[in-house]
């Protein structure tokens, strides 16, 4: 603490923790369990893709889009989480 004529008190007040009610931790559960519904479904999906864009053909691509919520919600959520191209193969057209 100083004195004088600018004095102000530069002491850090502890706060206890805020405790979680069991009604406030079954929401929180709730709400994770919701987050990650379509985990399962995704890595099925990339890995679909990935033996598609090897078959055969070498003019496949698959690009995994970025995720928004990796992302802090700093970009637009996407439409899809994954986006894939063929062109036309030389060899056979």
């Amino acid at each position: 603490m100083t004195t004088g004529p600018l004095a102000f008190d530069l002491t850090l007040q502890r706060r206890s923790k805020p405790v979680r009610t069991s009604q406030a931790a079954a929401k929180i559960k709730a709400r994770n369990a919701n987050a990650d519904r379509g985990k399962e479904a995704e890595a099925a999906v990339a890995k679909a893709l990935a033996a598609w864009q090897k078959m055969i053909s070498q003019t496949r691509e698959v690009n995994r889009l970025l995720d928004t919520r990796a992302a802090g919600r700093v970009v637009r959520s996407a439409a899809a989480d994954f986006e894939f191209f063929s062109g036309v193969d030389i060899k056979t057209h």
